[in-house]
Protein backbone atom coordinates (compact mmCIF):
# COMPACT_ATOMS: atom_id res chain seq x y z
CA UNK A 1 0.00 0.00 0.00
CA UNK A 2 1.57 3.68 -0.76
CA UNK A 3 0.57 6.92 1.09
CA UNK A 4 1.49 10.30 0.30
CA UNK A 5 1.69 12.83 3.45
CA UNK A 6 3.28 16.50 3.57
CA UNK A 7 4.87 15.70 0.39
CA UNK A 8 6.18 12.18 1.34
CA UNK A 9 5.44 8.75 0.12
CA UNK A 10 5.21 5.45 2.11
CA UNK A 11 5.44 2.49 1.04
CA UNK A 12 3.55 -0.44 3.22
CA UNK A 13 4.50 -4.20 3.27
CA UNK A 14 1.39 -6.56 4.22
CA UNK A 15 1.92 -9.88 5.00
CA UNK A 16 -0.07 -12.14 2.61
CA UNK A 17 -2.40 -14.63 4.04
CA UNK A 18 -1.16 -17.62 2.44
CA UNK A 19 2.46 -19.13 3.65
CA UNK A 20 4.00 -21.66 1.05
CA UNK A 21 6.14 -24.46 1.91
CA UNK A 22 9.31 -25.60 -0.27
CA UNK A 23 9.35 -29.32 -1.23
CA UNK A 24 12.38 -30.98 -0.79
CA UNK A 25 13.41 -33.67 -3.65
CA UNK A 26 14.25 -36.77 -1.96
CA UNK A 27 17.97 -38.24 -1.77
CA UNK A 28 19.65 -40.75 -3.34
CA UNK A 29 18.41 -43.49 -1.28
CA UNK A 30 20.78 -46.45 0.18
CA UNK A 31 19.76 -49.96 0.99
CA UNK A 32 20.36 -51.67 4.16
CA UNK A 33 19.87 -55.66 4.79
CA UNK A 34 19.76 -57.20 7.87
CA UNK A 35 21.67 -60.03 6.47
CA UNK A 36 23.43 -60.04 3.58
CA UNK A 37 23.81 -63.90 3.75
CA UNK A 38 20.49 -65.25 4.81
CA UNK A 39 20.15 -69.39 5.48
CA UNK A 40 17.59 -70.64 3.37
CA UNK A 41 14.26 -70.89 5.50
CA UNK A 42 14.84 -67.55 7.66
CA UNK A 43 13.60 -64.01 7.99
CA UNK A 44 15.26 -60.71 6.96
CA UNK A 45 14.40 -57.53 6.36
CA UNK A 46 14.74 -54.89 3.90
CA UNK A 47 15.05 -51.02 4.64
CA UNK A 48 15.38 -48.37 1.86
CA UNK A 49 17.24 -45.15 3.65
CA UNK A 50 16.68 -41.72 2.64
CA UNK A 51 18.27 -38.46 4.21
CA UNK A 52 16.09 -35.89 2.57
CA UNK A 53 12.68 -35.55 0.89
CA UNK A 54 9.39 -34.19 1.40
CA UNK A 55 6.55 -36.59 2.22
CA UNK A 56 4.64 -38.51 0.91
CA UNK A 57 7.42 -40.72 -0.67
CA UNK A 58 6.80 -43.92 -2.26
CA UNK A 59 8.64 -46.70 -2.81
CA UNK A 60 9.74 -49.52 -5.05
CA UNK A 61 11.87 -52.63 -4.49
CA UNK A 62 13.45 -53.88 -7.75
CA UNK A 63 14.82 -57.53 -8.10
CA UNK A 64 17.50 -58.24 -10.68
CA UNK A 65 18.45 -62.05 -11.46
CA UNK A 66 22.29 -63.22 -12.56
CA UNK A 67 20.87 -63.41 -16.05
CA UNK A 68 19.09 -59.47 -15.68
CA UNK A 69 16.33 -59.76 -15.10
CA UNK A 70 14.63 -57.42 -13.69
CA UNK A 71 10.96 -57.40 -11.45
CA UNK A 72 9.33 -55.87 -9.11
CA UNK A 73 8.87 -57.44 -5.80
CA UNK A 74 7.61 -54.97 -3.36
CA UNK A 75 5.91 -51.13 -3.85
CA UNK A 76 3.75 -49.04 -1.57
CA UNK A 77 4.86 -46.39 1.36
CA UNK A 78 6.51 -48.25 3.73
CA UNK A 79 10.45 -48.12 3.42
CA UNK A 80 10.99 -51.21 5.07
CA UNK A 81 9.93 -55.00 3.50
CA UNK A 82 10.43 -58.51 5.67
CA UNK A 83 11.17 -61.20 3.49
CA UNK A 84 10.06 -64.70 5.11
CA UNK A 85 10.94 -68.07 4.62
CA UNK A 86 13.88 -66.97 2.46
CA UNK A 87 14.81 -69.47 -0.28
CA UNK A 88 17.61 -69.49 -3.05
CA UNK A 89 15.21 -67.83 -5.11
CA UNK A 90 15.59 -64.50 -3.40
CA UNK A 91 19.32 -64.96 -4.42
CA UNK A 92 20.62 -61.60 -6.62
CA UNK A 93 20.91 -57.42 -7.17
CA UNK A 94 18.34 -55.68 -5.21
CA UNK A 95 17.70 -51.65 -5.64
CA UNK A 96 14.73 -49.40 -3.98
CA UNK A 97 13.51 -46.88 -5.96
CA UNK A 98 12.03 -43.62 -3.81
CA UNK A 99 9.39 -40.95 -5.58
CA UNK A 100 7.64 -37.72 -4.05
CA UNK A 101 5.94 -35.09 -5.69
CA UNK A 102 9.27 -33.34 -7.16
CA UNK A 103 11.65 -36.12 -8.03
CA UNK A 104 12.80 -39.96 -8.13
CA UNK A 105 16.34 -41.50 -6.69
CA UNK A 106 17.43 -44.93 -7.01
CA UNK A 107 19.80 -46.86 -4.63
CA UNK A 108 22.65 -48.76 -6.25
CA UNK A 109 22.51 -52.57 -6.09
CA UNK A 110 23.03 -54.87 -3.13
CA UNK A 111 23.85 -58.34 -3.60
CA UNK A 112 22.05 -60.87 -2.07
CA UNK A 113 23.19 -64.44 -1.19
CA UNK A 114 21.37 -67.04 0.26
CA UNK A 115 22.76 -69.81 1.77
CA UNK A 116 21.15 -73.13 1.40
CA UNK A 117 21.98 -76.83 0.35
CA UNK A 118 23.18 -79.61 0.11
CA UNK A 119 20.18 -81.29 -1.59
CA UNK A 120 20.46 -84.72 -2.30
CA UNK A 121 23.02 -85.37 -4.67
CA UNK A 122 22.85 -86.82 -8.64
CA UNK A 123 24.95 -89.23 -9.22
CA UNK A 124 25.27 -89.80 -13.43
CA UNK A 125 27.33 -93.49 -14.65
CA UNK A 126 28.76 -93.10 -18.00
CA UNK A 127 28.75 -95.41 -19.86
CA UNK A 128 24.56 -95.29 -18.58
CA UNK A 129 23.56 -98.70 -18.37
CA UNK A 130 20.67 -100.12 -15.70
CA UNK A 131 19.65 -103.13 -15.19
CA UNK A 132 16.92 -104.26 -11.76
CA UNK A 133 20.52 -104.80 -9.79
CA UNK A 134 20.82 -101.02 -10.60
CA UNK A 135 23.94 -100.04 -12.54
CA UNK A 136 26.24 -102.27 -14.68
CA UNK A 137 29.56 -102.12 -16.61
CA UNK A 138 31.35 -104.29 -18.60
CA UNK A 139 34.90 -105.29 -17.05
CA UNK A 140 38.08 -103.88 -18.50
CA UNK A 141 35.86 -100.61 -19.68
CA UNK A 142 36.63 -97.29 -18.07
CA UNK A 143 33.40 -96.33 -16.06
CA UNK A 144 32.97 -92.30 -14.36
CA UNK A 145 30.61 -91.57 -11.64
CA UNK A 146 29.77 -87.61 -11.05
CA UNK A 147 27.80 -86.10 -8.21
CA UNK A 148 26.68 -83.51 -8.38
CA UNK A 149 24.52 -81.38 -5.26
CA UNK A 150 22.66 -77.84 -5.75
CA UNK A 151 24.54 -76.20 -2.80
CA UNK A 152 25.84 -72.47 -1.90
CA UNK A 153 28.79 -72.50 -0.91
CA UNK A 154 29.50 -75.26 -3.57
CA UNK A 155 29.51 -78.86 -2.32
CA UNK A 156 32.38 -80.82 -1.28
CA UNK A 157 32.21 -84.42 -2.60
CA UNK A 158 33.40 -87.75 -1.03
CA UNK A 159 32.98 -91.24 -2.49
CA UNK A 160 32.75 -93.95 -0.77
CA UNK A 161 32.97 -97.62 -1.65
CA UNK A 162 31.09 -100.37 0.26
CA UNK A 163 31.22 -97.76 3.21
CA UNK A 164 34.98 -97.11 2.44
CA UNK A 165 36.20 -93.52 1.45
CA UNK A 166 37.92 -94.21 -1.91
CA UNK A 167 37.85 -90.35 -3.69
CA UNK A 168 37.49 -86.47 -2.93
CA UNK A 169 36.04 -84.90 -5.74
CA UNK A 170 33.04 -84.54 -8.10
CA UNK A 171 33.96 -87.07 -10.78
CA UNK A 172 35.05 -90.62 -9.84
CA UNK A 173 36.42 -92.32 -12.68
CA UNK A 174 37.38 -96.27 -12.79
CA UNK A 175 39.34 -97.14 -15.39
CA UNK A 176 39.52 -100.81 -16.30
CA UNK A 177 37.32 -101.71 -14.13
CA UNK A 178 37.39 -105.65 -12.86
CA UNK A 179 34.45 -108.00 -11.53
CA UNK A 180 35.92 -107.11 -7.78
CA UNK A 181 34.65 -103.35 -7.98
CA UNK A 182 30.76 -104.80 -8.10
CA UNK A 183 29.17 -103.15 -5.02
CA UNK A 184 27.98 -100.22 -3.52
CA UNK A 185 29.02 -96.44 -4.41
CA UNK A 186 27.79 -93.87 -2.11
CA UNK A 187 28.71 -89.79 -3.06
CA UNK A 188 28.33 -87.79 -0.03
CA UNK A 189 28.14 -83.73 -0.32
CA UNK A 190 28.99 -81.16 2.37
CA UNK A 191 28.31 -77.83 3.04
CA UNK A 192 31.36 -76.84 4.99
CA UNK A 193 29.59 -73.49 5.63
CA UNK A 194 26.42 -74.42 7.46
CA UNK A 195 27.91 -78.14 8.73
CA UNK A 196 25.49 -79.82 6.63
CA UNK A 197 25.34 -83.05 4.49
CA UNK A 198 23.59 -85.47 2.34
CA UNK A 199 24.19 -88.48 0.77
CA UNK A 200 22.89 -90.74 -2.40
CA UNK A 201 24.07 -94.23 -3.00
CA UNK A 202 23.76 -96.60 -6.04
CA UNK A 203 24.72 -100.44 -7.08
CA UNK A 204 27.24 -100.85 -9.58
CA UNK A 205 27.65 -104.56 -10.99
CA UNK A 206 30.57 -105.68 -13.21
CA UNK A 207 29.66 -108.16 -15.87
CA UNK A 208 32.25 -110.28 -16.57
CA UNK A 209 32.99 -113.09 -19.66
CA UNK A 210 34.29 -116.81 -17.85
CA UNK A 211 38.11 -117.41 -18.70
CA UNK A 212 39.36 -119.15 -21.15
CA UNK A 213 37.13 -121.09 -23.93
CA UNK A 214 34.39 -123.35 -23.66
CA UNK A 215 35.51 -126.76 -22.64
CA UNK A 216 33.66 -129.44 -25.03
CA UNK A 217 33.30 -133.70 -25.37
CA UNK A 218 32.03 -136.32 -26.54
CA UNK A 219 30.24 -139.13 -25.12
CA UNK A 220 28.42 -142.86 -26.63
CA UNK A 221 25.01 -142.51 -25.88
CA UNK A 222 21.49 -144.84 -26.43
CA UNK A 223 23.52 -147.78 -26.21
CA UNK A 224 26.23 -146.77 -28.56
CA UNK A 225 23.87 -146.11 -31.28
CA UNK A 226 24.66 -142.10 -30.64
CA UNK A 227 26.97 -139.53 -29.47
CA UNK A 228 26.57 -137.42 -27.21
CA UNK A 229 28.29 -133.80 -27.05
CA UNK A 230 29.05 -131.88 -23.80
CA UNK A 231 30.16 -128.46 -23.59
CA UNK A 232 30.86 -126.27 -20.22
CA UNK A 233 32.20 -122.88 -19.76
CA UNK A 234 32.38 -122.17 -15.98
CA UNK A 235 32.51 -119.07 -14.54
CA UNK A 236 31.16 -115.35 -15.75
CA UNK A 237 29.04 -112.64 -14.65
CA UNK A 238 26.28 -114.11 -15.43
CA UNK A 239 27.21 -117.41 -16.64
CA UNK A 240 26.85 -117.81 -20.06
CA UNK A 241 24.09 -119.73 -22.12
CA UNK A 242 25.54 -121.94 -24.74
CA UNK A 243 23.57 -122.61 -27.75
CA UNK A 244 24.23 -125.52 -30.76
CA UNK A 245 24.14 -125.17 -34.27
CA UNK A 246 23.97 -127.39 -36.65
CA UNK A 247 21.74 -131.17 -37.79
CA UNK A 248 21.74 -132.40 -34.53
CA UNK A 249 19.19 -134.46 -32.53
CA UNK A 250 18.81 -133.43 -28.96
CA UNK A 251 18.43 -136.86 -26.62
Amino acid sequence: MVAKLLGLTFLYLTTSPFTFTAHVPVSKPYLLLSDVSPVEGSTMWMRCNLENGTGPIQYVWQHETRSGNVTVVAQGSSSVINVTDVNRNHSGWYRCVATNDVNSESSNRLWLDTIFGPDIPRIDVTPYSITERGYSALERETVSLMCQAQSNPASQYVWFYNNSQVYSGPQFTITKILRMHTGDYACLAQNTYLNTRSKKTISLTVYYSPDGSPSCSVEPALNHTALKLLCTWPGGFPSPSLDWTGDLVQA
